[in-house]
Formats: structure tokens, sequence, C-alpha cells
């Protein structure tokens, strides 16, 4: 209408004239596109369960935190699908920090998978930076875990 404020995205044409684009009333937002991330998140998850069952296998990690990083994985894995579903029918969400709490738990390998198999949560540029310090956090840790002997010594104790 005459009168009302817009805002608009300047570009420019082929032959470099001036022409706005994403018009739009003030006070409206710009959708920016956005494109998925080129990560391999199923085989970095998968990769990473193959490992540590190697490590396990080897004896350098517990057999038990392999049941429990294979646990949370598996449940991680559930809760994307349970929220991707949700998602799609408007339904009730499964909150962000709930998924990060089961990936810092040792569940992101499963997370991955379910990233990309549901394609789900890998644009969202503010969720993947709290996931991969989840990641990151978890491997600091069970790495202290294993290094310190700890991991074993729990083992021991919940197995006999």
């Amino acid at each position: 209408m005459s009168g009302d404020l817009i805002s608009y995205l300047p570009t420019t044409d082929q032959r470099g004239r001036l022409k706005a684009r994403q018009i739009r009333h003030a006070g409206q937002k710009v959708a920016v596109p956005r494109s998925p991330s080129r990560v391999p998140r199923a085989a970095l998850g998968i990769a990473a369960l193959a490992l540590c069952t190697a490590l396990a296998l080897f004896r350098v990690i517990p057999f038990l935190l392999l049941v429990a990083i294979a646990g949370l994985s598996l449940l991680a894995y559930l809760m994307y699908w349970v929220d991707k579903s949700a998602a799609q029918r408007g339904g009730q969400r499964t909150p962000e920090s709930t998924l990060h709490l089961v990936s810092l738990a040792g569940g992101w390998p499963g997370a991955l998978v379910a990233q990309q198999h549901f394609r789900h949560k890998t644009i969202k540029q503010s969720f993947q930076s709290v996931f991969w310090g989840t990641v990151f956090l978890n491997v600091l840790a069970v790495t202290w875990l294993v290094k310190s002997g700890v991991a074993a010594e729990l083992a021991r104790s919940l197995s006999g």
C-alpha cells in the first residue's frame, strides 16, 4: 500500500543494474537460504561406534563403556526420530537441551547417524555449535576416564 515501510535486499541483475530482492514490510524477517552441512554424519557416527568396539575388543576401554555408548547412541537415534516426527506433524517437540544432554552423556554417535538419516537439526547453526561442543566434551571425558583408570575401576565395581 502507498506509504507502507518496506525493506529489501539490494542486488544486481545480469547487466549490473541495481534491483531489489526479498522485498518485505518493515519488521518481517527475511528468509536467508541455508544449505545443509556436507559433514558425513552417518559415516562419522558409525566410525565412532566401530572404533569403540575395536577399543573394547582390545581391552583399551571396558566392555561396559561400549555398552553404555551403544545404548545411549540408540536412545539418541530414537529421540531424533521422535522429534523429527513431532516437527512434521506439529506435535510436542523434544527440547534441544535434552538432545544435547544425551549427546554429552555419550550418545553422540547415534545422534550423528540420526541427523543425517532424518535430515534433522543439520542446518540450525546454534544447535550444531552446541552439539559439536558436547561431542568434544564427551570425548575429552571418556579419554580422561580411560587414561586415569576410573573407567576400569567403575566397570570392575559394577560387574562384581
